[in-house]
């Protein structure tokens, strides 16, 4: 039992890292608005940009872009199927812009970001179960750099900004 309550413990206080981040950073009004474009420019998975910057500024770890493509198999049907669709039905819902509306979109709102936190389990459960990653004596910018850099060539997107995104950051 003693281990099995130990792993349960690490994994709390890791989630609760990494959702913390996220929601720090994400209130940024300058992050949040970056985001939400190459979200819909690129359709990028947001939880996974923001993994890409926990992991090196709270981990100093490098992640390569296998860890991504693991990563997006193992979240993509997650997101597609429950997180797109909630946001789509949100979304609707806010152009329709009728106060008769106001409750269902906020429900809406707050399962959206309900099921974004499920989709962190997803991530930091790969990464307790990954084994072996890259651990950088570099500096935490350029980490970010790296991290980004591979987790858009997992997506095979080359013409993105994402240094514009470092120099929010930093």
């Amino acid at each position: 039992w003693s281990i099995i309550k130990k792993i349960i413990r690490t994994l709390t206080i890791i989630k609760k890292s990494f959702s913390k981040f996220s929601i720090e950073l994400y209130s940024n009004k300058k992050i949040e608005k970056y985001c939400l474009s190459i979200q819909e420019e690129f359709n990028i998975d947001v939880n996974l940009l923001l993994f890409c910057i926990w992991m090196a500024l709270e981990k100093k770890i490098i992640l390569q872009k296998r860890d991504f493509e693991v990563l997006t198999s193992l979240t993509i049907k997650w997101r597609i199927s429950i997180v797109e669709k909630l946001r789509s039905a949100r979304l609707m819902l806010k152009k329709l812009k009728k106060d008769e509306f106001t409750d269902i979109y906020e429900s809406l709102k707050r399962l959206e970001i309900s099921s974004e936190f499920i989709e962190h389990n997803i991530i930091i459960k790969f990464f307790l179960e990954k084994n072996r990653f890259d651990v950088s004596y570099l500096p935490a910018e350029e980490i970010c750099d790296f991290n980004l850099r591979n987790y858009f060539e997992s997506l095979n997107i080359d013409n993105i900004n994402y240094k514009r995104f470092i120099n929010l950051l930093f």
